[in-house]
């Protein structure tokens, strides 16, 4: 008979081994700020649109982080059509 030890009956993970498992450190950090500035591009082209647009958008000016920040990666990644924004 044959006993099988698995790494979760060993306790809590190391943190190398939560990094692996995770994806690497640097991906991790490489994927936070690539997100924050994909926000701050977003909020910057959303605060450029005067207060006529944003109200055809349903949008308040005072509501655009709040909004921002609940966007998905796939929303974070569209591209304003208009130029200089």
């Amino acid at each position: 008979m044959s006993v099988y030890i698995t790494r979760n009956m060993l306790g809590p993970a190391s943190y190398e081994d939560r990094v692996q498992t995770d994806g690497s450190l640097l991906a991790r950090v490489i994927g936070s700020a690539l997100r924050r500035w994909q926000k701050h591009r977003m909020r910057q082209a959303l605060e450029r649109l005067d207060d006529r647009t944003l109200a055809d958008i349903g949008v308040y000016r005072g509501d655009i982080a709040h909004i921002v920040e609940g966007f998905s990666a796939e929303e974070l990644r569209m591209v304003p059509l208009a130029r200089g924004i």
